[in-house]
């Protein structure tokens, strides 16, 4: 992405770029312009303005709708009737579940008709509850928080509720702060639709 000698910023979260590829943070070589996106924007709203911002200060226009709308085809039709609940690792005592509508890519994934667990009682965006109680909710594939801030899975190993939640359930890594670009969008939602279709296969 090229952007044209023009100066902008881009919010950082320590050394790193706060939601976006560190390829491209480098590529624009000056510190981060920061944006705010209302809480119910869709998925695809928020792509086309981040695209249009980058056209603006320079970009190529974007070229990603196709593979895109082949990701959301690919969700579709692995949807039903598998369970999916996203969740972030808090530590061996606790977990901290997503409701369906937490974030946008969430919200898109059940307007692609992939069936999001709510966790029940909790905060606006999430539930902080135990082990046990994620693993009574019987998912079928869960989407664990990968950033820095959540216990990788590899620490989870001795916590029982864990064991079983992931004895029944399929873990793929999620993003909660997903760049905003179509192509890693599309790599996501291929990566929920690959899983699914491999856990309808064994049914």
């Amino acid at each position: 992405m090229s952007y044209a000698g023009r100066r902008c910023s881009v919010a950082a979260r320590g050394p790193h770029p706060y939601a976006l590829p560190a390829d491209v943070a480098a590529a624009a070589g000056v510190p981060v312009l920061a944006l705010a996106v209302g809480g119910d924007t869709s998925l695809p709203r928020i792509l086309s303005r981040f695209a249009e911002l980058a056209h603006a200060l320079g970009g190529e226009p974007a070229r990603q709708q196709g593979q895109l709308a082949a990701a959301e085809e690919a969700v579709r039709s692995a949807a039903r009737p598998l369970k999916v609940l996203a969740l972030s690792a808090a530590g061996s005592g606790q977990v901290h579940l997503a409701r369906p509508r937490a974030g946008p890519e969430l919200r898109h994934l059940a307007e692609l008709g992939v069936e999001l667990t709510d966790p029940g009682a909790g905060g606006v965006n999430w539930s902080t509850t135990d082990w046990e109680h994620a693993a009574a909710l019987a998912p079928d594939l869960v989407l664990a928080d990968s950033r820095g801030n959540a216990l990788p899975a590899r620490e989870l190993d001795s916590v029982p509720g864990w064991r079983a939640l992931t004895a029944t359930a399929t873990v793929e890594p999620w993003n909660p702060e997903l760049p905003c670009s179509g192509a890693a969008c599309a790599a996501f939602l291929y990566s929920v639709a690959d899983a699914l279709e491999v856990l309808r296969a064994k049914r």
